[in-house]
This record gives structure tokens, C-alpha cells and sequence, in this order.
């Protein structure tokens, strides 16, 4: 019994020791990492792309629109819609319906024309062509007569043309007819004979298409015995 515990001893010691004292093992032989080991990975470096400097654009000046060039106004056509200022070749430069007030058309007139018309007094002249509310204005060849507010279907001036020009500006009739024309001319174009009057004289009228109220005749008239056109005028109902 004595024997068997002394053994029993030696067992546990050798287990202490074992314990105790660490045991080499195969992974304690692994050799430490080398300095190359723990290097970082060389890079070689590369060059800096160098981009070529890029010339700025000219700066753009934006176009200024150049006016408009004025048209000279050459004719004053009369028509049943109104007066029509017209440039070379018939170019409509502006229109003036007879909705228009005289005042305003007047004004226009006096630049087109570049003539400062007279004072024309309307009382006692012949209801036609001549009628208006007793206030006109002469310009030589042109007279334009004040209708007035209560003008025959809203109408307020009248035109009334004794020459074929005034001031170099032509004064025409639909058909290119002008004072001085032979008034049988206009037959062929207007597509019925003019009528005698006795007493006044040959006249004809030429109705502005298409029909609307808002149109009225323009009137042609070869005075007394004459056979050329005196007067062109409108709007006739006024």
C-alpha cells in the first residue's frame, strides 16, 4: 500500500510538471517573418498626366436686328374699306378703315403728304359727294372730311380726291384709276358702263369685294360734259 501511493505521488508530479513547463511544439519552429516579409509592395510611380490647356472660346456678341428699312410711301389709294398707303410695287404699308376717327387719319396724311392742308368748311356744299359735319381739311388735290361720331354706319371721315397727285404721291381709285383717266376706261374693269346724270355729269362706283357691310362704293365722276374722271370719293353712303 505504501508502494502504490509513493507511485500515485510520482504520477501527479510528473503530470505538475508537465503542466508547468510548456511543450515545443511544431508551430513554435515556424521562423520569425523577415523585414522583406513586412515590406510594403513596391509601386513604381507614374507620371502625372498633363492635359494642353484648352483656348477659351470668343466671346459671341449677340446680333443686334438691324431696323427695318421705312418705306416711302408713293401711293394713297381710296377704297371701299378705307385708305390704303402704299409703297413702290403696291407694298400695303398701313390701312386706315373708315372706323377710323378724321383726327387720326389726318395726322397720318400730313406726314405722308408733307403738306399742312387748309381749313375746308362743309356748310353748303352738295350732300354728295360732299357731305360731312361742316369740317374738312384741303391738302391740295385731297380733301378729308370729318363724318363725325353718327357718320352713316359708324363711318367717320370721308375721302375725297380732285387730282391724280398731290405733293408727288399718287391719289388712286381701285383698278389704278386716277383723276384724269377717261371715266369709259373703267367698263373694261369694273364690268358696267358709267351713267350720265344730267345736270352733275358721267359717274360709275366700284364695289370692294366680297360683300360685307363694312364695304362701300367708291365713286368715280366726270363733272358737267367731261369725259375723264374729276372726282374720286368714299365712302359714297356717307
Amino acid at each position: 500500500m505504501k508502494i502504490r501511493f509513493i507511485a500515485t505521488v510520482a504520477v501527479l508530479l510528473v503530470l505538475t510538471g508537465c503542466a508547468g513547463v510548456p511543450v515545443e511544439t511544431a508551430a513554435d519552429e515556424t521562423p520569425a517573418p523577415t523585414a522583406t516579409q513586412f515590406s510594403p509592395p513596391t509601386t513604381t510611380p507614374t507620371a502625372t498626366p498633363t492635359s494642353t490647356p484648352r483656348p477659351l472660346p470668343a466671346p459671341t456678341r449677340t446680333a443686334t436686328p438691324e431696323e427695318a428699312p421705312e418705306i416711302e410711301i408713293v401711293t394713297v389709294r381710296i377704297t371701299g374699306k378705307g385708305v390704303v398707303f402704299e409703297g413702290a410695287g403696291g407694298v400695303v404699308v398701313n390701312m386706315m378703315t373708315y372706323y377710323y376717327d378724321a383726327g387720326s387719319v389726318l395726322s397720318v396724311l400730313k406726314d405722308v403728304l408733307g403738306v399742312t392742308p387748309v381749313d375746308y368748311p362743309m356748310e353748303g356744299k352738295p350732300l354728295s359727294p360732299y357731305i360731312g359735319v361742316g369740317k374738312g381739311w384741303d391738302f391740295g388735290g385731297l380733301l378729308l372730311v370729318d363724318q363725325g361720331p353718327e357718320g352713316y354706319a359708324g363711318w367717320r371721315y370721308r375721302l375725297i380726291a380732285t387730282a391724280p397727285s398731290v405733293n408727288g404721291v399718287a391719289l388712286l381709285a381701285p383698278g389704278d384709276f386716277a383723276v384724269g383717266d377717261p371715266i369709259a376706261d373703267t367698263e373694261a374693269v369694273y364690268g358696267y358702263p358709267p351713267n350720265f346724270h344730267e345736270g352733275m355729269g358721267t359717274s360709275t362706283g366700284y364695289f370692294e369685294p366680297p360683300y360685307s357691310w363694312q364695304s362701300t362704293i367708291v365713286y368715280l365722276l366726270a363733272e358737267n360734259d367731261s369725259t375723264a374722271i374729276t372726282l374720286i370719293s368714299a365712302p359714297s353712303g356717307a
